[in-house]
């Protein structure tokens, strides 16, 4: 069944066992702590085929003490792409049988659609792979001589690990933890925790540690005084961290807040809303966080949320870079004068429900405010709202000279037009040509009372 390319992966799977052939009074006959290769003991086929193929090399469907008491390695990662391809759907999803195997001291089952593992049983474990299954839950409460272990890419909201003394290796990454003790693991010397729920992080505990990745967490601090050896530890494996705060608008100061608790607050050293102040003549620098809350004045320093580095006090060591997703109950009305939306003409920040009251300082020349073009009355989103103009000319005649009446804007803004009058004589106020300016009595229409007042100079 198996071609030479798996039994070459697989080589490292057992070490050599002498097995014993029994013949039973049914089928076979069983030694006390003998093991049969069959469904009830191993419940999946592919890893009932496994344990037949390579654990039982004389294929006599048993397994012996003797046979189990050498068995110190198995080996099934990789063990499904090599034999059914790289995008099999193939899964091993129950590793019932691994039970029995109690002198395993390495296990590698990495990768093969694990949803459960037992490994309480197996006392004499030292180094455990099983990433990228479905595994919720890891029992490690009787696995003292464990060294290393790799579980990552599961689904693992804890992990508890006090009773592991000896452990030097922890990879956890890309699961769901969100609470680590490591204080009883002294002897750690790598720990890769990335992207998990983690909010706290105490490594005070952990003097060997030498490699750190706890990155894409929601951490709001990191110390790592009692951890010389990380010395030279790079903020990308270490930031990256996000966590969230509710904003806040006071309508008073015009000031926008979000408070924001950080222990030792003194090593946040420097945040996105940082800025240069002039204060009686003298430019000053001010950060955005005064020790309990981040604060603004500019809403588009905060709508895409706050970014701070905080020192893990630790020489050498990069700062943590952490982001905050801001929550807020506040939102900007934005103000254009046309429907371009190219020209803002003001900004207007109000609680949610709020109405917005923004006026304008000036209108535009020979132009009244109509409307905005969306509601105002209840804010519960930005907006981008433009204005809906109408004309407000302030019109009258200067001159009539050769029959020609000019029209023009006293209020500076350059209208001017010429009209002909004897072109308009008998237009009424209902044809679509009329021209109001040329009725000077306002009687609906453009005749020779009109023209007289205009010879008499009476415009």
């Amino acid at each position: 069944m198996f071609n030479n390319k798996i039994k070459k992966y697989l080589s490292s799977v057992l070490a050599l066992i002498t097995v014993v052939i029994s013949i039973s009074a049914s089928m076979f006959a069983y030694a006390d702590g003998d093991v049969a290769i069959n469904k009830v003991n191993f419940k999946d086929d592919i890893w009932r085929e496994i344990v037949a193929n390579y654990i039982d090399p004389n294929s006599d469907g048993v397994l012996t003490q003797d046979e189990i008491s050498g068995i110190t390695l198995i080996d099934v990662s990789g063990f499904l792409e090599a034999e059914y391809g790289e995008d099999t759907m193939v899964e091993i999803a129950d590793l019932s049988g691994i039970e029995y195997f109690t002198s395993l001291k390495t296990l590698r089952v990495g990768g093969i659609g694990l949803e459960s593992l037992n490994v309480y049983p197996l006392v004499a474990l030292t180094s455990l792979t099983c990433q990228g299954n479905y595994l919720e839950e890891l029992n490690l409460l009787n696995n003292s001589e464990l060294k290393e272990l790799n579980c990552s890419a599961n689904f693992l909201k804890s992990l508890e690990l006090s009773l592991l003394p000896n452990l030097t290796k922890l990879i956890c990454h890309s699961n769901e933890i969100n609470s680590l003790n490591l204080l009883e693991n002294t002897k750690l010397e790598q720990l890769n925790v990335f992207q998990n729920e983690l909010t706290s992080l105490d490594l005070s505990g952990n003097p060997l540690l030498s490699s750190l990745n706890c990155s894409k967490n929601h951490l709001k601090t990191l110390d790592l005084s009692a951890n010389p050896l990380l010395s030279e530890t790079v903020e990308s494996s270490i930031g990256n961290q996000t966590v969230s705060a509710k904003a806040n608008y006071s309508s008073d100061d015009g000031s926008i807040y979000a408070d924001f608790e950080i222990q030792n607050s003194s090593r946040v050293v420097s945040t996105s809303l940082d800025r240069v102040e002039e204060v009686d003549s003298s430019v000053i620098y001010v950060k955005g966080y005064d020790g309990t809350s981040f604060v603004t004045y500019e809403p588009e320093q905060i709508l895409g949320g706050i970014d701070y580095y905080y020192n893990v006090n630790l020489e050498g060591a990069a700062n943590m870079s952490v982001h905050i997703d801001v929550e807020r109950d506040f939102y900007v009305v934005r103000y254009y004068d046309s429907e371009s939306l190219e020209n803002k003409i003001g900004e207007e920040i109000v609680n949610g429900g709020g109405a917005a009251q923004f006026e304008l300082a000036e209108m535009p020349q020979c132009k009244q405010l109509v409307s905005w073009s969306a509601d105002l009355a209840e804010i519960n989103e930005d907006l981008q709202v433009y204005a809906n103009w109408k004309d407000d000319h302030s019109i009258r005649i200067t001159s009539f000279e050769n029959g020609v009446v000019t029209i023009e804007c006293t209020k500076g803004c350059g209208t001017r037009e010429s009209y002909t009058f004897a072109d308009y004589i008998n237009a009424r106020e209902s044809d679509e040509g009329f021209v109001s300016s040329l009725d000077l009595n306002s009687d609906g229409i453009i005749n020779a009372k009109d023209f007289a007042m205009l010879i008499r100079g009476a415009y």
